[in-house]
């Protein structure tokens, strides 16, 4: 949602779109060990920095939840969802000249299934009992069984697409396909990026010809950079911190709605969870600190 938010269509269309300037972000969740390599990213400065500019997944949800497609533009499946059939983007690029082919997908999902790879979206990978190249730019999917949800799934944030033949040095240097090159990234501190010239997204995002991620983990922190104009916009604004925010004339809010969901897993065959009852309770305890959260109750 930040991404689609900051650096694409943020669904307010009253005004025409306006390209140039410096976007400055404070942004949470940075680490010292911070990379371009997708399989360890789990937070979100470097899912912002990595999905959100300087690298592309097949698909991408947009800010009002719909599925569209980044470098794949169309996708069929068979009558049981099990084989799909994925088409490419062609004339993309990635940022060091390199043309992007269906070679680059194949060798990006399959990085997840290295051994010893500790990824986050190997289960989502290892769903695929076949991948076959049927030209640059057309790709055939056999699932282990039918995913009707299988598109979706292409536009998780590990699932970066990274040049087949280079891709430690893309992983080293941030080489991707996205809107934004590397011009500067210090782990856990700061990342700037140059908008790509000719990139298929003119006219539909990327409308600063910079962007600066500046790392600041602690909420209050990024409240205080915000209001002293140090930085341009701000993630992860706490519930207690919104009604003071949108009541001041100089800032403006955006409160986008995500399909994130939390679950609770029960083992319902044995002691406390066996009981419906406390089973109940379990599901309604999140909903309780929500509120508690939103009425400022301690």
């Amino acid at each position: 949602a930040l991404a689609a938010a900051v650096l694409g269509a943020s669904g307010v269309a009253a005004v025409p779109a306006r390209s140039g300037g410096t976007l400055r972000a404070g942004l949470g969740g940075a680490h010292p060990g911070d990379s371009w390599d997708a399989r360890t990213h789990s937070d979100l400065f470097m899912i912002a920095a990595a999905q959100g500019a300087v690298f592309d997944t097949l698909t991408e949800v947009a800010a009002d939840g719909s599925l569209r497609g980044e470098l794949a533009t169309g996708w069929e499946a068979s009558a049981d969802a099990r084989v799909w059939t994925v088409t490419l983007r062609e004339g993309v690029h990635f940022h060091d000249g390199t043309p992007f082919t269906a070679r680059d997908v194949i060798a990006s999902l399959n990085l997840h299934l290295a051994p010893g790879t500790a990824s986050g979206a190997r289960p989502l990978v290892e769903t695929i009992a076949r991948m076959e190249r049927l030209s640059d730019h057309r790709l055939r999917f056999t699932l282990a069984e039918g995913n009707a949800d299988f598109p979706y799934l292409l536009a998780d944030y590990h699932l970066l697409i990274y040049p087949a033949d280079r891709i430690d040095a893309a992983i080293a240097q941030g080489i991707g396909t996205g809107l934004y090159r590397v011009e500067s990234f210090e782990p856990g501190r700061r990342f700037i990026g140059r908008r790509v010239a000719g990139h298929y997204k003119d006219g539909q995002a990327g409308w600063f010809d910079q962007i600066e991620f500046h790392a600041i983990n602690d909420g209050a922190a990024r409240v205080a950079a915000l209001r002293s104009g140090q930085v341009d916009t701000i993630s992860r604004v706490a519930p207690q911190r919104a009604a003071r925010l949108q009541a001041e004339p100089s800032l403006r809010l955006q409160d986008i709605p995500g399909n994130q969901y939390y679950g609770f897993a029960m083992q319902t065959g044995a002691a406390p969870f066996d009981a419906l009852q406390i089973r109940l309770q379990q599901q309604l305890l999140p909903l309780c600190l929500d509120l508690m959260q939103l009425s400022h109750i301690p």
